[in-house]
């Protein structure tokens, strides 16, 4: 009898653990979580401040002739092509140890684009107010030729005759 009880004991615990281990496996990350994790890992630098609103939008193809968002993808490794149809949370944070504090003499804040899960990539551009000529900066701070391989025009060129305009 004292074996059966032991036995039983034994199998609860075994069944115990295999519901916990799942549990612990199934856990998921939120998006900003993700975000702030990637602003950190990848990149190295330190949150500073935490901005709000988180902005959403789905993407489709009529925004690609929208100067915001050329000027956004202008500035990542992926194309837009894979997240058409999808919604995008993009989580703003003011960072430390940015390569453009010292272009600009400011804070910088990144911003991060999340889909379903996955950080795919995001932008930087000067902490402040006051009103700067230009687009949004490469997450990491690089030169525009740098992240695409091309100059800005060859760009443009070939984003027109893809996604029209």
């Amino acid at each position: 009898m004292k074996l059966q009880v032991q036995l039983f004991v034994l199998s609860v615990l075994i069944l115990l653990t295999g519901c916990l281990a799942d549990t612990a496996t199934s856990i998921q990350v939120d998006d900003k979580t993700l975000a702030k994790q990637y602003v950190k890992e990848k990149y190295g630098y330190t949150i500073i401040a935490d901005k709000e609103p988180v902005r959403t939008f789905i993407m489709d193809k009529k925004l690609l002739n929208e100067t915001q968002y050329q000027q956004l993808w202008s500035v990542q490794e992926k194309e837009p092509d894979a997240f058409i149809g999808k919604e995008i949370a993009t989580y703003t944070f003011t960072v430390d140890n940015h390569p453009l504090e010292k272009q600009y003499g400011l804070d910088i804040n990144v911003c991060v684009m999340v889909v379903e899960g996955e950080a795919i990539g995001g932008y930087s551009f000067p902490d402040t107010d006051e009103l700067l000529f230009g687009g949004v900066n490469p997450i990491d701070g690089r030169e525009f030729e740098e992240v695409k391989g091309l100059t800005f025009l060859e760009w443009r060129e070939q984003w027109k005759k893809k996604y029209g305009k």
